[in-house]
């Protein structure tokens, strides 16, 4: 799928989004392209889009020199920001997994602690959110994972154009299944693994954030997708 395709299949099927909707769309540098297309097709369907820019100059910048008392601080007009937000996008990034390397635990969960009253504005308003894996098949990870960026892209881009809806209908059937079962036996070589059912709701995880998704709090999809879970 070409990124034109990739942004109307997210925003009419995967989020559904339509007239009224307010959308935040987070993009990095390098994943620019994906996301004017993103906000061209919000547009297309009557919906509202603002794109905020992350870069990998600025993320460097963060983790080595701005202080932890500073990363904490909430970034009160966002938060204000969500009072307003219906949907949301991200694109993944950085670009250069190296922007990491010496970043102390400390500092991770300073701009962990600046988010999460944003996540949790989020989570209690229901807002619809996509976080598209694109942004992660760069030359740079590719080198730094041992893996073949190009052949990882087309791995993604393939997960991406299966058709929301088939995989919900077959999420739906392997649900049926585990809904009216006891026990599930996983066994291979050196494996022999009994889990109990009884008591447990299989969640399709099919890329769709629907009703029945916000009513149980399931309001985040991860693009590529399709599998059922048991917890």
């Amino acid at each position: 799928m070409n990124v034109q395709e990739i942004a109307e299949q997210v925003v009419t099927k995967n989020l559904r989004i339509g007239a009224g909707d307010q959308v935040l769309i987070a993009t990095h540098d390098h994943t620019i392209p994906l996301a004017e297309a993103l906000a061209a097709a919000c547009y297309r369907v009557g919906a509202i889009p603002l794109v905020r820019l992350f870069t990998d100059g600025l993320y460097r910048t963060m983790l080595s020199e701005i202080p932890d008392d500073v990363l904490r601080k909430v970034p009160t007009p966002l938060l204000a920001a969500y009072d307003h937000y219906t949907a949301d996008i991200a694109l993944s990034g950085p670009k250069d997994p190296a922007i990491f390397e010496g970043t102390s635990p400390a500092r991770m969960a300073a701009m962990y602690h600046a988010s999460r009253p944003i996540t949790d504005k989020a989570r209690e308003r229901k807002v619809r959110s996509a976080w598209l894996m694109t942004g992660h098949a760069t030359p740079e990870r590719g080198r730094r994972y041992g893996v073949d960026h190009r052949a990882w892209e087309d791995f993604i881009n393939e997960g991406l154009s299966a058709d929301p809806s088939e995989l919900a209908s077959a999420g739906q059937r392997l649900a049926n299944v585990l809904r009216g079962g006891k026990q599930v036996r996983i066994t291979g070589p050196g494996t022999d693994l009994t889990v109990n059912l009884i008591g447990r709701q299989p969640q399709v995880q099919d890329g769709i954030v629907d009703e029945q998704d916000l009513a149980i709090g399931n309001r985040q999809g991860f693009l590529p997708t399709g599998f059922v879970r048991v917890a």
